[in-house]
């Protein structure tokens, strides 16, 4: 019966053009008729009003009230992607935290200040034998425009591993063991120009890998074991001019399907 309540009052003050905020469902009829009232000087009171109103009646505009659904509230909630935290350099990968002083000239971790991160633009990290990365290893690069992690010993990556490189423009993780990419892992990187994933242990891709990839210029997945590739992977890298599909295992239907998906854009497609 309460929620009826409240869903008259809420009815009656949309037609006043009020706005209802979370606490008023949760507060009940005394925020909903304090705000009734600061709208309406005459002082009616729509809780009086409710017990001269046939109940049937009620129920009808409870039935009308639009209120958010579990589906909607839980979409909401998976497209807003958190921050990656920030780690201290002396809390990183030690490869990474060997790179980044070596990058800056430093000796010391805990020389390094969230300015002088900020201020790198290049980072290499190539035949390390650096078998994984966590989460916040890159974090506060976020002037980084090339990034190199080629020949070393990684599998997998976290899909926030990448978060916060918004000027990353060069990723290089080819002849690593990677045989799974998250979807997400490149969400963000909208400046990048340049993705080489050449020399891995990828069967597939997730749909919606290079979504957010439209100044992506150039794409290596060649010597890869590369088949049934999700529709339109593709189809969203307006700006490829070089995608290189060399020894996988893509069928004939396959590649047609490539080929349509870029013929557009005339990227040079090499199977």
């Amino acid at each position: 019966m309460r929620g009826f309540l409240l869903s008259l009052g809420i009815i009656d003050l949309y037609s006043s053009g009020l706005k209802i905020s979370g606490s008023d469902w949760k507060h009940g009829g005394e925020n909903l008729q304090k705000k009734r009232e600061s709208s309406n000087p005459s002082g009616i009171n729509f809780q009086n009003l409710i017990s001269i109103i046939p109940l049937s009646f009620v129920v009808f505009l409870s039935g009308c009230v639009k209120q958010p659904s579990s589906n909607q509230t839980g979409t909401a909630k998976i497209e807003q992607k958190e921050a990656v935290a920030f780690l201290s350099v002396c809390e990183r990968t030690e490869q990474v935290q060997k790179a980044i002083l070596e990058a800056l000239a430093k000796t010391e971790c805990s020389e390094v200040t969230k300015k002088e991160l900020s201020s790198l633009l290049v980072l290499k990290i190539n035949k390390k034998k650096l078998k994984e990365l966590k989460s916040g290893d890159f974090s506060g690069l976020s002037s980084l425009h090339q990034l190199f992690l080629s020949v070393n010993d990684l599998n997998h990556l976290p899909v926030d591993i990448f978060s916060g490189l918004n000027s990353l423009r060069e990723l290089d993780l080819s002849w690593n063991k990677l045989n799974h990419l998250p979807k997400g892992i490149f969400s963000g990187l909208s400046l990048l120009q340049t993705l080489n994933l050449s020399a891995n242990d990828l069967k597939t891709l997730p749909p919606g890998l290079f979504f957010d990839l439209n100044f992506l210029q150039a794409l290596f997945l060649s010597y890869n074991e590369l088949r049934n590739l999700p529709p339109k992977l593709f189809s969203n890298l307006i700006s490829l001019k070089k995608l290189y599909l060399v020894k996988n295992q893509l069928t004939f239907a396959d590649k047609n399907h490539i080929k349509s998906q870029l013929k557009p854009y005339g990227t040079d497609i090499r199977f």
